[in-house]
């Protein structure tokens, strides 16, 4: 699957034509959203901290994290899983 920037496509739309966009609404054809270039996501990864002796480990990667700092973690700093699984 391919993803586009919304910002980048309506930013080349303005300056292509050079006409001014009225709020979030405007004309945009296919062969405008063929001449960007495609953003560049990843799927998001989703996680959680498990319980070790005096760790929290990602469940992920099995990054380990020291418990002081596990609270205002909410991503893991090894592979950016989002910490919301239960």
């Amino acid at each position: 699957m391919k993803y586009i920037d919304v910002e980048e496509l309506l930013k080349a739309k303005y300056i292509k034509d050079g006409s001014k966009i009225i709020g979030e609404r405007t004309f945009i054809t296919f062969k405008d959203i063929e001449q960007i270039s495609y953003a560049d996501v990843e799927p998001i990864k989703h996680g959680r901290w498990k319980d070790s002796l005096y760790k929290k480990i990602c469940s992920e990667c099995n990054f380990g994290i020291s418990k002081q700092f596990v609270s205002w973690c909410y991503y893991c700093p090894r592979c950016g899983a989002k910490m919301d699984k239960i």
